[in-house]
Parts: C-alpha cells; structure tokens; sequence
C-alpha cells in the first residue's frame, strides 16, 4: 500500500467562540501559521500524484475558500482537517498550531 504525504504551511485566523474562562482569551480572533500534513492514498509508486501540484491545489483551496490569510473562523483543527480530508478523500490529515500542537483526522472512509 502505498501513500505519498503533502506537507506546507498556511497563514490563518480562528478563534474559540465557546473557550472556557481558563482559556478566555482564545474567544478572540487569533493568528497562526498552520501547518498542514496529507497523507492521500495511491495505487503505485510512479507519481500517480504529483506530491508538488497537490500542494498547489490544497493550497488554492483554503484560500478560495476561506481567503488569504485564511478566515477559519470558529473552525478549530480538527474542523480544518476534516474539511481537508472529506473534501479531498484524503486518508488522514494533520493540522499543527504553529508547529506545535494540533489534531488530525482520519477519514474511515477512505482507508
């Protein structure tokens, strides 16, 4: 089985409408860069997909999508990945805060 990952970076805004008062602070719009991990599933290992052109597209994407930067909104990373994932079909989906922490999505559908 084979599966080819598409790995960048994207400047976007979210916040967290419905924060506890511990994390009151992330109800307001903040900045992050996401970076963003597809793992898409391909039948053979000669370049079924071209790692660098899907990258373009996922890119092109969220900006038609939400604009540039990104206006995510009260989406939170497990609802970016999703979106990714199921719009997509892509196996499983990876979206980091900044590099640091995140969640990721595996579409059961698509195994």
């Amino acid at each position: 089985m084979y599966y080819i990952i598409c790995n960048f970076q994207i400047e976007g805004f979210h916040c967290w409408k419905d924060a506890p008062d511990f994390f009151s602070y992330l109800r307001n719009r903040h900045r992050h860069i996401f970076e963003i991990s597809a793992k898409i599933k391909v039948d053979h290992s000669n370049r079924q997909i071209e790692i660098n052109e899907q990258r373009k597209v996922l890119i092109k994407y969220l900006i038609n999508k939400y604009g540039d930067p990104c206006e995510f909104n009260n989406m939170s990373c497990e609802d970016i990945a999703r979106d990714l994932a199921e719009h997509f079909n892509f196996y499983k989906v990876k979206v980091l805060e900044d590099g640091y922490s995140g969640a990721e999505y595996i579409n059961m559908k698509r195994r």
